[in-house]
């Protein structure tokens, strides 16, 4: 083999190991980025969901009327657009009453099933949040709040895959 094929050999070789450095980089930062941008969001939802319980709270005539067989109060199909979190709301006897139904990611920005395993493994396992709703000593039901990582993790694919493109 001449000088001049293993001159390019050798900085093609140290090219690809610093894109895959930098991907790898890219995956483990993804763990702190899916966390923060799921807690957040949960955080933000729980403030939203405690503030529409403490309205009715404080609607004693509403509170001493409620009837227990009416679909929902709280409105969560109106959510829909929140990304990151599927919210349920399930009354006193554990059924669903109502639902924020998370739309799925379109196929097309879905990253492939190796990605989501391999962000899987890096990132923590999210935990589910569970808000009991209590008015008048009456337990009305729970919020039941399940964060969904998959808009993060097709954001962090677009990102890795743009990386690798370039290169």
């Amino acid at each position: 083999m001449n000088l001049k094929i293993r001159i390019n050999l050798i900085i093609t070789l140290i090219i690809a190991l610093v894109m895959l450095l930098g991907a790898g980089v890219m995956v483990e930062n993804a763990r702190e980025d899916i966390r923060a941008e799921v807690n957040s969001t949960t955080v933000l939802a729980l403030h939203l969901l405690d503030a529409e319980v403490l309205h009715y709270t404080l609607d004693y005539d509403w509170a001493n009327t409620y009837n227990t067989n009416k679909d929902t109060i709280f409105r969560l199909q109106n959510l829909d657009n929140v990304r990151h979190l599927r919210i349920e709301y399930f009354d006193a006897r554990g059924r669903l009453r109502d639902s924020n139904s998370l739309p799925k990611a379109k196929e097309e920005d879905a990253p492939p099933l190796w990605f989501k395993k391999l962000i899987s493994k890096v990132s923590p396992s999210l935990e589910v949040t569970r808000r009991p709703i209590v008015i008048n000593n009456r337990l009305l039901g729970e919020f039941v709040i399940t964060p969904d990582p998959s808009y993060e993790i097709a954001e962090i694919w677009h990102d890795t895959f743009g990386l690798m493109g370039l290169g």
